[in-house]
């Protein structure tokens, strides 16, 4: 592990400078990534940890379940037998697939002076004692998803050990529970290192940051006011210096969305010409054109306001951090958070449509997206500035 470099993504606070590090990002979570379990907290430094590939195998029997159910049906009803061999071969290799994960189950007992570790699958079952030091942090992440029309962003929560004092059947990296929402990871993540005493390994952002048991709530170091904005970045301050406007959207980002809705529409106006076609030869109700016309233009008209009606308004007042988000003359959301609970205020990596900023706090994330760097940089030192101890 090396030291973390002074600039980072994550303003530090007083702890990060001492305590910090970037540890490597492992991806050996992968493996495990249709695991689910649960922590309970039987006394102070004894927790039972489960973590299972049940519901991965339960899914997919339940498939075969249904499928042989359909099968059986069939049969009854003297379908073809073709139809029923179909179903009852997708039955079996449903059945096969899900039955061994529907077994396998890891349980830790993780006292302060050792762990047990048990593991149940359909062929074996393993049983060891672990030394209480194999166990080296907790670790939260951020993973992509990605399906075969969708992609959804989930949180993975594990624990990680040491490889030369783990038996063959725990992973070097466990992993328990993930989550759909990253504050609610956060708290969990949290929560599990304080009860193991256990160092946290922050790899949500650009940078893994390591933090110590008794830091993992503090403040964020408070830095410089970083003065009036530069010209150029869609920042305005308003009457007074604590209230500034954003406009969010860069030049490229702009362009990007602007080439999607020419695309969709060039799609769209030929589609609508060919079923006009059909409704001139009676084949299509000119009500259906007129609907899917309106769909596109809503489309478009949400691209277009994204990419240039966007804007947030952040504020601070009466010890607090008001993030009012707004697109157009419409208020799209208004978020609050107490300012001696913020924790960290991350630089986001950037995408197709610029950076983002995300102020963190167990009790919610406030983020701001589609800034240019400078701008991103800019809000990061303000917030600090107001926000840090």
């Amino acid at each position: 592990m090396v030291d973390r470099p002074r600039r980072s993504l994550v303003s530090e606070s007083p702890f990060e400078a001492m305590a910090s590090q970037k540890v490597p990002r492992s991806r050996a979570w992968v493996q495990q990534s249709q695991r689910m379990g649960r922590i309970e907290r039987i006394a102070p430094g004894h927790v039972r940890v489960i973590s299972s590939t049940r519901l991965f195998g339960f899914l997919f029997g339940g498939a075969g379940v249904a499928l042989a159910a359909g099968a059986a049906a069939a049969g009854l009803h003297h379908r073809e037998p073709g139809l029923v061999a179909v179903l009852a071969g997708m039955s079996v290799l449903f059945l096969a697939v899900g039955f061994l994960p529907a077994w396998d189950r890891i349980v830790l007992e993780i006292r302060p002076g050792s762990i047990e570790f048990e593991r149940r699958s359909r062929r074996a079952r393993e049983h060891a004692m672990v030394p209480r030091e194999a166990l080296l942090r907790v670790r939260s992440d951020r993973v992509v998803r990605r399906g075969n029309d969708h992609s959804q962003v989930r949180y993975p929560l594990s624990l990680v050990f040491d490889p030369a004092r783990v038996p063959g059947g725990l992973p070097e990296e466990l992993a328990i529970r993930d989550f759909a929402d990253e504050a609610r990871a956060r708290r969990e993540a949290e929560a599990l290192a304080r009860a193991l005493d256990l160092p946290l390994e922050d790899s949500i952002g650009r940078d893994s940051v390591l933090r110590t048991p008794d830091a993992l709530d503090a403040r964020v170091a408070r830095e410089a006011d970083p003065g009036p904005p530069p010209p150029g970045l869609g920042i305005r301050r308003e009457v007074g210096a604590e209230e500034i406007e954003v406009r969010s959207g860069t030049p490229r980002g702009r362009m990007l969305l602007l080439a999607v809705a020419v695309a969709s529409l060039s799609s769209s106006a030929v589609g609508l010409a060919f079923m006009a076609g059909l409704a001139g030869a009676g084949g299509m109700p000119l009500a259906i054109l007129a609907g899917f016309a309106g769909v596109e233009l809503v489309f478009v008209a949400v691209l277009l306001a994204t990419a240039w009606l966007q804007r947030s308004r952040l504020s601070v007042a009466t010890g607090s951090l008001e993030l009012e988000r707004r697109l157009g003359p419409a208020i799209v959301s208004r978020k609050r958070l107490s300012l001696a609970r913020v924790e960290a205020v991350r630089l986001e990596s950037p995408g197709p449509l610029g950076s983002g900023l995300a102020v963190l706090s167990d009790a919610g994330i406030l983020r701001i997206p589609h800034l240019r760097p400078e701008a991103a940089e800019w809000l990061r030192r303000w917030v600090a500035s107001r926000a840090g101890e």
